[in-house]
């Protein structure tokens, strides 16, 4: 079984795989919160076992093996990730952590049983599509315009500077279609109707927050 940094190693990689950038050292060091000689033995590891292309100061690559598992991997996660945060309203990193930490242990059909009951399966928590056709056009919820109707399905990475309450509001917002009602600049909130209620949120926060269009 591939140990938890490595799984985030390769999740990370393929992430970064998708969006045709280079995944780097420091970068990969950072975020498993390990020194770049430990991400050197990672990769080292994950070469040995057919997952990735890796020689010293060249970019890594995913073997057809290391993408098949890796997207399998960032698909379960991702389901995971989504759940925890809009059923159990943990904070969005902590809900990531958790998905990784989790992941090993359930089955595909309790993975199927999460997706029924998680808001916008196609797309993760940090809105990254999770399969291949991606239904969703989206935007900002801070460039909206007053009267569109629209759908918060996913957050940008942020730092997660707010109140945990305002975190558990923004999770049973996930999935559901909201009516904006306007965008005051000088309060600096969206205004929006949601189950014939009216709700505000800070521009600043809104910045952040992706919704689906139509």
């Amino acid at each position: 079984m591939l140990s938890h940094n490595a799984r985030i190693f390769l999740t990370t990689l393929f992430e970064y795989t998708q969006r045709e950038e280079r995944l780097r050292t420091t970068f990969a060091a950072k975020k498993l919160g390990v020194s770049k000689a430990a991400i050197t033995e990672i990769s080292r590891a994950l070469r040995d076992e057919g997952y990735i292309l890796y020689e010293p100061y060249k970019p890594y690559e995913l073997t057809i093996a290391g993408k098949k598992i890796a997207e399998t991997l960032f698909y379960r996660i991702g389901i995971i990730e989504k759940y925890f945060f809009t059923q159990f309203k943990l904070l969005p990193f902590r809900a990531k952590s958790e998905a990784v930490k989790a992941e090993p242990g359930l089955s595909d059909l309790i993975i199927d049983k999460m997706k029924l009951h998680t808001p916008a399966p196609e797309i993760s928590l940090f809105g990254h599509p999770l399969t291949d056709s991606n239904p969703y056009k989206t935007t900002l919820l801070s460039k909206c315009k007053e009267d569109m109707i629209v759908k918060p399905i996913a957050i940008k990475p942020f730092p997660e500077n707010y109140q945990s309450s305002l975190w558990s509001e923004l999770a049973t917002l996930i999935g559901k279609s909201i009516r904006i009602n306007e965008i005051d600049t000088e309060l600096e909130a969206v205004q929006f109707i949601v189950d014939n209620e009216s709700r505000h949120i800070s521009l600043k926060l809104a910045q952040n927050i992706i919704v689906a269009i139509g």
